[in-house]
């Protein structure tokens, strides 16, 4: 008998497709998304695109443009913020466990998603260097053995991809020293070391939130300010150009 072939319903299809092109940015914050340009590029109708995007608006992906639809929705500093505080209890919870639970085997694994993110570093890609970080990350969570973290971490996770690609956009140094702190969390753990790998974890998760809250309110007094000028212009009857 011949075999059956699975393959994913059409919506979820292309959930995975406009998901993945959001948190990898090249949907751009604020950009508009329109049912019928989707449709017309996947070359399906508009009824699985409808369903796909009202999944990522009930996931916090996309949000109401008014009358324009659907738009890529802002990253809201309190959810970034809640996102990475969260996130350094797990991450020390599964380094921790991690350290007690490698064995040469996983050491090895590990080693592989250290050299992707080397990799994808040089080749300066920030899709490459979001899904080598998420490798990396999964990995601690893979040899701490904790269901619940894995499951609870896959549920976050495009969030924090989508995260982490503004951070690298915004912060030329940050991959230098994101994967210098992944090889330490990486030696802890091998070493059998859980109390440094779990002060490791914890630092790096926390160092990527300053990071970022640093950035987001820099861009969030830039727009502000553009928009006063706007308004500004607007009333003295100047030209005028929005540059947010």
């Amino acid at each position: 008998m011949e075999r059956v072939t699975y393959q994913a319903p059409l919506a979820d299809q292309i959930y995975d497709i406009v998901l993945e092109a959001i948190c990898s940015g090249k949907h751009a914050i604020g950009e508009r998304l329109s049912q019928e340009q989707i449709a017309q590029n996947l070359n399906v109708s508009r009824q699985p695109v409808l369903q796909a995007l009202g999944l990522l608006k009930s996931q916090g992906f996309l949000c109401n443009a008014g009358r324009r639809g659907l738009m890529v929705a802002p990253l809201e500093m309190e959810f970034v913020l809640d996102l990475y505080e969260y996130r350094a209890a797990i991450d020390l919870l599964a380094a921790g466990k991690a350290a007690r639970r490698c064995t040469p085997e996983l050491a090895k694994l590990g080693q592989r998603f250290l050299e992707q993110g080397g990799a994808a570093k040089k080749a300066g890609s920030l899709i490459k260097l979001s899904v080598a970080d998420m490798a990396f990350h999964e990995w601690v969570y893979l040899v701490a053995g904790n269901r619940l973290v894995i499951d609870t971490m896959n549920h976050f996770w495009n969030h924090t991809r989508r995260v982490m690609c503004v951070i690298l956009s915004m912060d030329g140094e940050w991959p230098d020293r994101a994967w210098k702190e992944h090889k330490a969390i990486y030696s802890a753990i091998v070493a059998g070391n859980g109390e440094l790998a779990e002060h490791l974890a914890s630092a790096h998760v926390e160092k990527a939130s300053e990071s970022l809250r640093g950035r987001l309110k820099d861009r969030l007094q830039n727009a502000t300010s553009e928009v006063g000028r706007v308004r500004r212009a607007r009333r003295s009857g100047d030209s005028w150009k929005v540059n947010v």
